[in-house]
């Protein structure tokens, strides 16, 4: 029997130890994901179906195990990994390696979602701000990713999420996002879901209407097009 993993990263695994996502997608997985909601268990279900039936009739030499079948990830899971993807996407663009893309997008997209902020908008904030150096420090004593100022004791209510506020570990990427996330959440409550006075905020602390706004959207704008 071919033991066979079914879904949207679905590899032909010489064993089950071997199972990694492979480098091109196969039919099956860009079926999957360019499939509707609605359709996409039926898909599923169709592949494990077919699968059942038709291996048994493969003339292959037998394997030293039984077929594997694995129906995941769940629609909401799939949701996750695509908009990681696209964040991932939008870091490359602008010379991060992929490795680091990864691990960022997936603190975008978490401490992003915990805020309640858009995580693409906090991508292009980044850029704005740092144009995604770790190390980068301002005249005005601003740190990392996300030019956070550690001097702001009302910010130290997110420590309990994002770790000790400290000038070192905010050149941590992880802690530095955290706490830009909820920072410009907070500017975006107070402002009543106004992003364009959120962004001044975060800029100059007050909300007063700059140029600022401006410049996270040419930067967003980039980071799509990958200009």
């Amino acid at each position: 029997m071919i033991p066979v993993v079914c879904g949207p990263l679905s590899v032909l695994p010489h064993s089950a130890d071997a199972w990694t996502p492979g480098p091109r997608p196969s039919a099956i997985k860009r079926r999957l994901r360019n499939a509707k909601p609605v359709s996409y268990p039926v898909m599923l279900l169709a592949c494990g179906v077919l699968i059942a039936n038709v291996a048994p009739h493969v003339p292959v030499r037998p394997l030293p195990m039984s077929p594997v079948i694995v129906f995941a990830p769940t629609m909401l899971q799939r949701g996750l990994e695509l908009r990681r993807d696209t964040l991932a996407g939008m870091l490359t663009r602008k010379h991060v390696d992929s490795v680091t893309a990864v691990e960022w997008a997936r603190e975008f997209q978490t401490y992003g979602e915990q805020a309640r902020v858009n995580p693409k908008l906090l991508v292009a904030i980044a850029y704005a701000e740092s144009e995604f150096n770790p190390r980068a420090t301002s005249h005005a004593g601003a740190i990392g990713l996300m030019q956070v100022l550690p001097e702001r004791d009302s910010w130290r209510e997110y420590e309990s999420r994002c770790g000790k506020m400290t000038p070192k570990s905010l050149h941590n990427p992880r802690v530095n996002i955290c706490f830009g996330a909820h920072i410009f959440g907070e500017f975006l409550r107070s402002h009543h879901g106004d992003n364009d006075r959120a962004l001044a905020a975060y800029n100059n602390g007050t909300g007063e209407m700059n140029s600022y706004p401006d410049r996270v959207y040419a930067s967003l704008a980039a980071l799509k097009r990958g200009q």
